[in-house]
């Protein structure tokens, strides 16, 4: 079983000077006035509600103070094969920077270039064909994960988020979120579309705001975190990765089979009993419990438990007491397809 690696959603940005507003209007740009004094200090073209959701939304801003800025925000997928249930290889995401370039250009009448252009919005997506039913029963057992200083979010058993200001993680069915969200008017991308999708489990990283898509950069060695850099597979599996990791995606086992697990790792006697217990608090209180007084749990002892129940792979259990197979990924240079461990 393969799972692609691809971006989605991309803004980007650069300094541009803006026109004046005769300009701006003749050629199609929409205000946006500041609600205290009126001021049109932003302009929009290509609004989603426009029907033009193949099509860079931009955004061009005067500031009060600072220079004239210039966006444009797309799901690069969408822009090229129509729906983002399709995947983009490396050198498709380079190509879509380029017809950005051109589309921007166009509409402002001015040199662009989107694969210099400094990146406030960054969205990487994997995906796993593993089966309507086996979809479900990833959401349903990743449910029970917490991330620390993330709001968790759970739409019945199609979606499960966690979200703060600067990222949002999101693990959901792909063929539900296509069927949703693609009209029947356009018969033949519907079908195309859900049918790609169909038994798809998909997992979602977003970053937010420029702070927190240059952090993810200079981890990689990019400081700048100009497009061109940001869209590669490195970035896209190093966000994976991590939030893999926290939500524990590739560490599902049987609810029964815990205390085996445990017993096969560690042995028995007191060590056995101890961590059962731990067990039971995460499943009863989600991460930090050792926080809750009225267990009695020390700190160090938490995080030595936690580290012991991550090891073993026993922090998050599958529904229906059946093992899902683990989604870790393995990161290649040269493509974006990775590996999950078998």
């Amino acid at each position: 079983m393969n799972a692609t690696v691809s971006l989605d959603t991309i803004r980007l940005g650069n300094h541009l000077p803006l026109p004046d507003e005769t300009w701006l209007h003749q050629n199609g740009w929409t205000p946006l006035h500041n609600s205290r004094d009126g001021r049109r200090y932003k302009w929009i073209k290509n609004q989603p509600d426009d029907d033009c959701e193949r099509h860079p939304r931009l955004t061009w801003s005067a500031p009060e103070t600072g220079a004239d800025w210039l966006s444009a925000e797309v799901s690069l997928p969408t822009m090229i094969k129509g729906s983002n249930a399709f995947s983009l290889t490396g050198q498709e995401s380079l190509a879509g920077l380029d017809a950005m370039s051109a589309f921007i250009s166009d509409h402002a009448k001015q040199d662009f270039d989107a694969r210099a252009a400094k990146v406030s919005r960054l969205d990487f997506a994997a995906n796993w064909k593993v089966g309507d039913e086996a979809t479900m029963d990833y959401i349903i057992a990743t449910r029970r994960a917490n991330i620390p200083r993330h709001k968790k979010k759970a739409t019945e058993e199609t979606t499960v988020s966690f979200e703060n200001k600067g990222r949002k993680v999101q693990l959901y069915s792909k063929y539900r979120d296509v069927f949703d969200k693609i009209p029947s008017a356009k018969p033949s991308l519907r079908e195309s579309a859900l049918r790609e999708s169909a038994g798809v489990l998909r997992l979602e990283v977003e970053l937010k705001r420029r702070p927190s898509v240059r952090s993810i950069g200079r981890k990689n060695g990019y400081p700048d975190a100009s497009a061109d850099e940001m869209v590669g597979n490195r970035i896209g599996v190093a966000l994976l990765n991590k939030a893999m990791g926290e939500i524990g995606l590739g560490e599902l086992h049987p609810a029964r089979s815990v205390i085996d697990v445990l017993h096969e790792h560690f042995g028995g006697g007191r060590r056995l009993r101890d961590l059962v217990a731990m067990h039971h608090y995460f499943e009863q209180y989600g991460h930090n419990f050792w926080k809750i007084p009225k267990l009695g749990v020390a700190r160090a002892s938490y995080y030595k438990a936690m580290r012991a129940l991550k090891d073993a792979g026993v922090l998050l259990d599958a529904p229906h007491n059946r093992a899902l197979p683990p989604l870790r990924l393995v990161a290649s240079s040269e493509t974006n397809i990775i590996q999950p461990y078998a």
